[in-house]
């Protein structure tokens, strides 16, 4: 089962889906003063602008949130086997299962890796290999950035930590080597945030989708 932090969410217990539809239904008007609105400062992802101001409405909030949602590359949600899903804007779906430390990733045109345990990788042509170390996946407009825990008695690593990133926006999933994904909000803090971490070693999806190359 997938945890949601709470903190940083905007949905339900069942859904976190961050999309301009979440909020269309706003009416076009809010309930608070442009000087109010001010005061909000400088908003880096959803809870901030939730927290910034208590007195708030949800209806302002949804207001002033939408022209980032309107644009927004990156959206996540909970299928129904209760599985984190976060799909970019060109199509590709990482999923996290919450067993074996299992990922995946899957293009448009429904050809999957799986990422799995020690890490193992298998790509969808059936070719296998193994990582240890932290790495990165190029693929379509986005890249995958995979931290690995440190490594057990005898040498393991098992993924730990994953960073999506499709522009400037960002998605992280921490607790994946526990089988306790969590998924973390939607920020907007993507290029900077991948600036500051390492790549690892570099993969590319290739054209037709059935491997990678390593760069």
């Amino acid at each position: 089962m997938i945890n949601l932090n709470t903190n940083n969410q905007l949905a339900s217990s069942k859904q976190l889906k961050i999309n301009a539809s979440s909020f269309e239904q706003a009416p076009n008007k809010t309930t608070s003063s442009p000087t109010e609105i001010s005061k909000l400062g400088s908003i880096n992802n959803l809870s901030d602008l939730a927290n910034s101001n208590p007195s708030l409405s949800t209806l302002l909030i949804r207001q002033l949130v939408k022209p980032f949602l309107s644009k927004a590359s990156l959206r996540a949600e909970l299928n129904d086997q209760g599985q984190a899903v976060v799909t970019t804007k060109d199509n590709f779906k990482v999923k996290f299962s919450g067993k074996l430390q299992e990922w995946t990733i899957t293009n448009p045109e429904g050809k999957t890796t799986r990422i799995w345990g020690d890490p193992h990788v298998e790509e969808s042509d059936g070719d296998k290999w193994d990582f240890r170390e932290d790495s990165t996946f190029i693929f379509g407009d986005n890249k995958v950035t995979v931290e690995t825990s440190a490594p057990t008695w005898n040498g393991n690593t098992f993924t730990a930590k994953v960073s999506i990133y499709s522009g400037g926006e960002r998605f992280t999933i921490t607790n994946i080597e526990s089988d306790n994904p969590t998924l973390e909000s939607w920020k907007l803090d993507g290029r900077k945030h991948d600036a500051m971490l390492a790549d690892g070693n570099v993969y590319s999806l290739m054209a037709d989708g059935s491997g990678w190359d390593r760069l």
